[in-house]
């Protein structure tokens, strides 16, 4: 086509030419130059040329004889004229066909512009909710609301990654909700929401029903998938699943679209929950801060109260105006109040171990029925001065178990004393103890008023208390059940507590493992424990105790103590003077505290035991101090110490040890 328009020019200027022969030179070749710039513009290069050629060839069949040498230069010049016209033309279509291409690549580059800035609106309509500080539940509902709009399609659901267990949990939903309802889980690798996670990418899905997914999607009636995963930094928090109930293929745009939108939902839902893990911590640290300040009050209140009776009692003692009942109740009221605060600061410094994990166990072959009987018989006066009756049902055959005998006894009691305490006059504690299966159970039960049921699952927490009368009236801290647990748990058992509610009474089941038949018989012998008589301490006389104490108060009470009941006392108030007394006397026992000036008790028994039997370095020695942690009693015991006691000590039970170390000791000389 383009070539038949060179032969039509040139043909119709060869016959235009030979038509006005006789008005035009032969040798002029205007219309011939027309011709080729008229193919040039608009046939191109290749018909331009042609042109030329089909032009010269004419022209030189119009010359009238053999052609003379200025009719060749003239055709020569010609030839020159029309190739450059066809460059010309030829450069011209090249500048415009340039000029289209830019024009083109301007208008595709702006079509991109403004689908990228409409593809940016519609983003920043899904995703301007998350600048917002909302919940983050409520926050994803609105953001798959949007998505669901936006995309035009049926469902839209929001997993979360669970990375404990490593599943996508379905945290929101639209479109679907029992999705969330029923807490889906999709294990990380299977249907398409685990693939996507597994492999980190988008994926689409045009018709599920030829894709071997999970059943619940199919279900819901959804026909095609689109999944992107969220990614923060790298890390894979979840996938955002939409759904069409329709056959429907995701365009690369609505691909992108998602795509864009889950990267900045994946950093919004990090935010939400850094915010949420820092509220909690603050509510935490909050309520932290309440405890703490509720805690102190209590104890304030706790100390105070014992006190304010023992001040006022040892007032009217000292004024000397009550009778021989008054003084007596008086004397009463004192020792019950100070056994009470020393009671508080045992269970303060047992849930200290236990927070720095440095309780230990004396483990020793222990009989069950034994501990509780002992526990019931110490919390037995206080269960009858208020008319509740104690009922046990213990099964002996049960078999030993590995604990120590101490600390269950502590168990016991708490558990005990925590029951007598919140039984009304008249009330019944039992305790059973019955074999079940492997292990020994122990039930202590009540008919108190109960354990109110949003309080049950924090009985066994620290200063956890019910909020009213029936439980702040009767005082405490909160700590004996917390005590019991962690007691329970190193003896390799369990405890629960259970109750019907208020006036419902309440049950605790301790559960501990026995020891296999046969298992006690190979235990290994047992060290010695010194043990204070149940009837009292027996009387010391003829005994000679040496006294070290730097408190006067003290010295004064326990010389006083040790004389009432025969003993001898030689009373010194510092380390040194214990040395030189040791010089001239031969006690029977020594009793020395551990915090004293210049020389403290570690230092006194280390220097008594370097000294030869004769001058009394195997003197049996008791460390009485208020060091009270395992590690001061370690400590003290492997300083050379025989007994290490804690302040504030039963005074009966500081007899009974130092007359039973003296029996000892005189034995072995």
């Amino acid at each position: 086509m383009r070539y038949g328009l060179s032969g039509l020019t040139v043909g119709s200027a060869l016959l235009a030419m030979m038509g006005l022969r006789s008005l035009l030179n032969p040798t002029a070749f205007p219309l011939f130059i027309a011709a080729v710039t008229v193919t040039a513009l608009y046939a191109g290069t290749g018909p331009a040329v042609l042109a030329t050629v089909l032009s010269t060839g004419g022209g030189y069949l119009l010359f009238e004889s053999a052609a003379n040498p200025d009719d060749l230069i003239r055709l020569g010049l010609f030839v020159m004229t029309a190739v450059l016209i066809v460059w010309v033309a030829a450069a011209r279509r090249r500048a415009e066909e340039e000029r289209a291409r830019m024009l083109t690549r301007e208008q595709d580059a702006r079509a991109r512009a403004e689908r990228t800035t409409a593809l940016l609106r519609r983003v920043q309509s899904i995703v301007d909710v998350t600048l917002a500080r909302l919940p983050l539940e409520e926050m994803l509902r609105e953001l798959l609301e949007r998505i669901r709009g936006v995309l035009g399609i049926d469902r839209a659901v929001v997993l979360l990654l669970d990375e404990e267990e490593d599943v996508l949990v379905a945290r929101a939903a639209t479109g679907c909700e029992g999705d969330v309802e029923e807490n889906v889980r999709v294990p990380i690798g299977s249907g398409i929401a685990g693939r996507v996670a597994a492999e980190r990418r988008p994926i689409g899905v045009a018709d599920l029903d030829h894709e071997a997914i999970g059943a619940h999607p199919i279900e819901a009636g959804i026909r095609s998938l689109l999944n992107v995963p969220l990614l923060v930094g790298g890390r894979m928090i979840g996938v955002i699943s939409v759904g069409s109930k329709s056959r429907r293929a995701f365009a690369s745009t609505e691909i992108e679209l998602l795509e864009l939108a889950a990267e900045r939902i994946a950093v919004s839902i990090d935010g939400a929950r850094a915010y949420e893990a820092e509220q909690r911590a603050r509510a935490a640290a909050e309520a932290a801060n309440r405890a703490k300040d509720e805690f102190f009050a209590m104890l304030s209140h706790e100390l105070r109260t014992p006190l304010g009776a023992v001040l006022s009692w040892a007032h009217l003692l000292r004024s000397g105006r009550l009778d021989a009942p008054g003084a007596a109740r008086a004397v009463e009221t004192i020792d019950r109040n100070a056994r009470l605060q020393a009671q508080l600061i045992n269970d303060l410094l047992d849930v200290s171990r236990i927070t720095a994990g440095k309780l230990e166990l004396d483990l020793r072959v222990v009989d069950a029925a034994s501990v509780i009987e002992a526990a019931l018989s110490a919390i037995r006066p206080a269960a009858d001065a208020v008319g509740i009756v104690l009922d046990a049902a213990l099964d002996h055959t049960l078999g030993p178990l590995h604990g120590d005998p101490d600390r269950l006894q502590q168990v016991m009691s708490n558990l005990l004393s925590n029951a007598v305490k919140f039984t009304p006059r008249g009330g019944r504690v039992e305790v059973r103890l019955t074999r079940v299966g492997s292990q020994a159970a122990i039930v202590v039960s009540d008919t108190g008023p109960g354990v109110p049921s949003d309080l049950l699952p924090h009985v066994f927490e620290r200063f956890r208390q019910g909020e009213g009368p029936a439980a702040r009236g009767r005082g405490g801290l909160g700590l004996g059940l917390t005590i019991v647990r962690h007691l329970v748990e190193l003896h390799g058992g369990t405890v629960e507590a259970e109750s019907p509610g208020e006036l419902g009474g309440a049950t605790f089941i301790v559960r501990l493992p026995l020891l296999p038949a046969g298992t006690a018989e190979e235990e290994a012998p047992q060290v010695e424990r010194l043990i204070p008589p149940a009837d009292g301490p027996p009387r010391a006389d003829g005994l000679h105790v040496l006294l070290v104490d730097d408190d006067a108060n003290t010295l004064d009470s326990l010389v006083a103590l040790f004389e009432h009941y025969g003993a001898r006392v030689t009373a010194v108030p510092s380390a040194a003077a214990a040395l030189r007394a040791l010089e001239s006397l031969r006690p029977d026992v020594l009793v020395s505290d551990i915090a004293m000036p210049d020389e403290d008790g570690y230092q006194l028994i280390a220097r008594v035991r370097e000294l030869d039997r004769e001058r009394g370095g195997a003197i049996p020695a008791i460390a009485l101090t208020a060091f009270a942690a395992d590690d001061d009693r370690v400590r003290a015991l492997v300083a050379g110490y025989d007994v290490h006691l804690s302040k504030p000590v039963n005074p009966e039970e500081v007899v009974a040890f130092v007359t039973q170390l003296a029996r000892r000791g005189r034995a072995a000389a």
